[in-house]
């Protein structure tokens, strides 16, 4: 049996527990309670004869007890869902005359301009190189085969679309490689044989 210093003492420790836990929002959990089974020797208390004692003991069940309550209605929160992974970069628009340059103007004659524009929309595609040096690669070839042709006739309009071909078909598109690294002479490739040009590699 404990003397009433000791009880007195005990008083004060449960009165402080009990400010303390509201004061500072510690939160008791049921686990903690039943290790330590600090609940079942505070909860007999509850029935002691001197007031304080069980006026304490009961303050501080009460809040033990909604403690406990509160912990289990705390839902664990869900994991936040990871970010969706950035959309593959578009690619850049092929290249074209009329995105590099709107219009081209080289000649007096709109049908060699037009050829023009076909050589340059033929070589430009996906290359990276200068806007200006592909239309002089496109103007020289259209200067070799108007010369050969001696004219805007019906076989140089011709002899123009099997180039364009020759440099943009997947097959053959080794063509326009060799024309913009010099491989081959805009010249040359202008005069290439229909055979040469339609050349599987």
């Amino acid at each position: 049996k404990w003397n009433a210093t000791e009880l007195k003492g005990h008083v004060r420790q449960m009165q402080k527990l009990t400010e303390e836990s509201v004061r500072t929002g510690v939160v008791v959990k049921e686990s903690l309670l039943r290790e330590t089974r600090a609940g079942l020797a505070v909860g007999k208390l509850r029935s002691h004869p001197i007031k304080n004692v069980s006026d304490a003991a009961k303050e501080l069940v009460k809040q033990w007890k909604q403690d406990v309550e509160d912990a289990k209605q705390v839902r664990v929160p869900m994991a936040p869902k990871p970010p969706s992974p950035p959309p593959p970069s578009a690619k850049p628009p092929l290249r074209s005359a009329k995105r590099d340059l709107t219009s081209i103007k080289v000649t007096d004659d709109p049908i060699r301009d037009k050829c023009i524009e076909l050589m340059y929309d033929g070589l430009a595609l996906d290359s990276d190189l200068a806007t200006e040096e592909i239309l002089a690669l496109a103007t020289i070839i259209e200067a070799a085969v108007f010369e050969t042709h001696e004219g805007t006739t019906t076989e140089y309009k011709a002899r123009f679309r099997t180039l364009f071909v020759a440099l943009r078909h997947k097959d053959t598109s080794r063509w326009r490689d060799a024309v913009l690294n010099g491989a081959i002479e805009a010249e040359r490739f202008a005069a290439l044989s229909l055979a040469d040009l339609m050349q599987i590699s």
